[in-house]
C-alpha cells in the first residue's frame, strides 16, 4: 500500500473508500457525499494541490479522480438516495476524464498512473 493520501500527498495509514488516503480527505469526501454539496472552484479548477493551495472543488475533484469510492460507506442516513448520488458522480467523473484527456494534463498522482485509471473508467 502507498504511503501517501491519492488526494492531498500527506501520510496515509489506512485506505478509506478503496484508496489510501489520509483522515481528512476521508472525512472531507465521507461529508460532501452525505452533504450532497456541489462545490464550484473559483479558480476553474487551476488550484494548485501540491503546493496546498487548493479549494473544496478542487479537493473532492481529487477524490474522485483518485478512485474513491463511496459505496464502501457502511452505512447512509435514511433519505439518501444512493442512486441519484451514483449517478451524479458517475457524471462529474466522466466530465473530469474527459477534460484532463483532451487537454492532457493529468493531475500528477504519484504512484498513480492516471492514463491506466482514465482506460478503465472508459472500458
Amino acid at each position: 500500500m502507498p504511503k501517501n493520501c491519492v488526494v492531498c500527498g500527506k501520510p496515509a495509514k489506512f485506505c478509506h473508500f478503496d484508496v489510501p488516503s489520509c483522515s481528512g480527505c476521508f472525512s472531507f469526501f465521507r461529508r460532501s457525499i452525505l452533504d450532497q454539496h456541489l462545490y464550484v472552484c473559483k479558480n476553474h479548477g487551476n488550484c494548485r494541490i501540491e503546493e496546498g493551495e487548493f479549494c473544496r472543488s478542487c479537493r473532492f475533484d481529487r477524490c474522485l479522480l483518485g478512485g474513491m469510492n463511496f459505496r464502501t460507506m457502511q452505512k447512509f442516513p435514511n433519505g439518501i438516495d444512493i442512486n441519484k448520488i451514483s449517478a451524479m458522480l458517475n457524471e462529474k467523473k466522466r466530465q473530469l476524464f474527459e477534460k484532463a484527456a483532451k487537454s492532457q494534463n493529468y493531475p500528477d498522482f504519484g504512484q498513480y498512473d492516471v492514463i491506466m485509471v482514465i482506460d478503465y473508467y472508459q472500458s
